[in-house]
């Protein structure tokens, strides 16, 4: 049968995927799957650690041969073909059905010794019941859709597992004085749409294919955790960049092995180099990726990032005690972005006078959801959270199918709605950037001055200048840029965008300039499948993150073409009204 399929051995926390052609049935695929692990437990172990032994070479090849970044040594990008693998192996795996129609993926997990079969089925790989083939009559529809799991009166519970990490208890206590405040979760300006609209295309490429997933397998200090929070806060706080699509095109860049690109001329770090987001690969005495390695850190000189399973009282009150370790010798406040990969929270930590004895205040938002997907709608997740489907029950779409179907080019006030906490993180960001500005002198020149100034700068200018003072943050922000030759005026608007029923539907639109031709104005609209679009785009950027290096989200394209007929998008007018104080 040419069903096709996916065979994946986790082995420390990396993914290799070997591609099956034909028969990817539970009774092919699968059931060879069962067969090739030993049943008897002297067998099982022998076996278990021959294949460990088998990928830590594979792996300690890699590193030589690919993962090592060496400079003089340029390897083929098909560097994974004689090894048989379907992809390169890392922490991100893209597993979708949606890229090569892959419909039945099997996961032997060697770290946490669990077989996973579609995501959804979770047993224990030393006890699988294969009496009467067991395992296979026991799979069943689930009350989701598409998503199966194991019927628990054929099954014994003691065959099942789940490979997610356990979740601590939510600690609502808070062991500081506080107030809960209510964030922005409007749009406001077309900075702030914009913004909103990359991070919520970063969580649809990530959530779909990785997060929804495997992410609650992942801890706070592992590497596929740290990465996608630290994207996150760099491009909600504008210290990501946008480079246009075309910097990465074959034959105009050189892309050296999976994972880094190599060419001063696509404006890399001072040694020419420009990491590949999610990939593995790191110079000598480096670690891979471009996230500080700890939990937390201070992302700028005022605020402090922590990474957490759960976001309560207890991890804002231990990123708070972080925190004053430094800020109470100096006697300033501080921000804090609390966040897991499903939810955030924002605080500001004031000190209430120059006593030292002097307790300090918290303002505070109550978590918010970075998406419609949360830890416990993960298919990592054992699979009694998926009952059964029953005749004459109705079935539902599970959160993940719906985070497929959930857009990132919606108006603006749809964006706030689906995504709040990326939209609060963003509008967050913006006024610590306001507050910033505010402290500085504005200069001798008033802001008509500015105005005209600004209009002839570079990108790395205007970025700089948007903090400098306010008036030169006011004329930054009037105008925002997205690179060298774009730049983002007036209000995000929704644009109609008329199909071939003769329906239309609303789309993320703006009004930009092009300054390489003098100012002219056109109109773009956000399109969201944009390698279905073969028209004329009027944008297409991917995002690059700078912290220890930079990388590219070559998997995170940002693409806009012409806006049609528009529609005016409402538009309203900072980070927190004071709410009512916690009981």
């Amino acid at each position: 049968m040419g069903t096709r399929g996916l065979k994946v051995f986790r082995f420390r926390g990396r993914y290799y995927a070997y591609y099956v052609q034909y028969d990817s049935y539970y009774e092919g695929l699968g059931a060879t799957i069962v067969m090739s692990i030993p049943e008897d437990p002297a067998e099982y172990r022998e076996w278990l650690e021959s294949m460990r032994a088998y990928y830590a070479d594979i792996e300690f090849q890699l590193e030589k041969s690919a993962n090592l970044i060496q400079k003089d040594v340029v390897l083929d990008e098909d560097v994974t073909t004689d090894l048989g693998l379907h992809e390169f192996p890392t922490s991100f795996p893209v597993l979708d059905s949606d890229f090569g129609f892959i419909e039945n993926v099997y996961i032997i997990n060697l770290d946490r010794e669990i077989l996973t079969m579609n995501y959804g089925i979770h047993w224990k790989l030393d006890n699988i019941p294969r009496a009467d083939n067991l395992w296979l009559r026991a799979i069943r529809e689930s009350i989701y859709d598409y998503m199966p799991t194991v019927s628990l009166e054929l099954c014994p519970e003691e065959h099942l597992a789940s490979p997610a990490l356990p979740l601590p208890k939510p600690d609502k206590a808070l062991e500081y004085e506080f107030r809960v405040v209510s964030p922005r979760t409007d749009i406001r300006n077309a900075r702030h749409a914009f913004l909103t609209h990359v991070l919520a295309q970063v969580h649809i490429k990530y959530g779909r294919c990785s997060l929804a997933q495997f992410g609650t397998e992942w801890s706070p200090d592992s590497f596929p955790f740290r990465e996608l929070a630290f994207s996150l806060v760099s491009i909600a706080s504008g210290k990501a960049d946008f480079w246009p699509q075309e910097k990465f095109s074959l034959g105009r860049n050189r892309r050296c092995s999976p994972g880094w690109f190599y060419e001063r001329t696509i404006y890399g770090d001072d040694d020419g180099l420009l990491l590949e987001f999610g990939f593995p690969a790191h110079l000598p005495e480096e670690t891979p990726g471009v996230s500080p390695e700890s939990t937390l850190y201070w992302l700028e000189d005022d605020v402090l990032v922590s990474l957490t399973l759960v976001v309560d009282g207890k991890a804002i009150t231990e990123a708070a005690d972080f925190g004053l370790g430094r800020q109470c010798q100096r006697r300033r406040p501080f921000y804090m972005v609390v966040m897991s990969l499903f939810e955030i929270a924002l605080a500001e930590v004031a000190l209430q006078s120059e006593d030292e004895d002097d307790e300090p205040f918290i303002r505070v938002t109550r978590p918010l959801q970075l998406s419609i997907l949360q830890a416990r709608n993960t298919l990592s997740s054992h699979p009694r959270e998926r009952p059964e489907l029953v005749p004459g029950a109705r079935s539902y779409p599970h959160t993940v199918d719906l985070l497929r179907r959930t857009g990132s080019t919606g108006s603006a006030k749809r964006l706030g709605e689906l995504w709040p906490g990326l939209c609060a993180m963003v509008d967050f960001f913006e006024v610590l950037g306001n507050r910033r500005a505010a402290a500085k002198s504005s200069g001798i020149f008033p802001a008509e001055i500015w105005e005209r100034i600004i209009l002839f700068t570079d990108y790395s200018t205007w970025k700089a200048c948007s903090v400098a003072s306010p008036d030169l943050r006011l004329c930054c922000l009037r105008e925002y840029r997205v690179d060298d030759e774009t730049a983002i005026i007036g209000r995000p608007y929704a644009g109609n965008r008329f199909l071939r029923s003769g329906q239309r539907e609303q789309l993320l639109s703006f009004n930009v300039e092009n300054l390489d031709l003098g100012g002219h104005c056109l109109k773009m609209m956000a399109h969201q499948n944009s390698r279905n679009f073969s028209g004329v785009r009027l944008g297409d950027w991917v995002p690059v993150i700078s912290g220890r290096r930079k990388a590219a989200m070559t998997g995170v394209p940002i693409s806009f073409f012409p806006a049609e007929r528009t529609i005016e998008d409402g538009s309203s007018s900072s980070f927190g009204r004071d709410g009512e104080d916690a009981e």
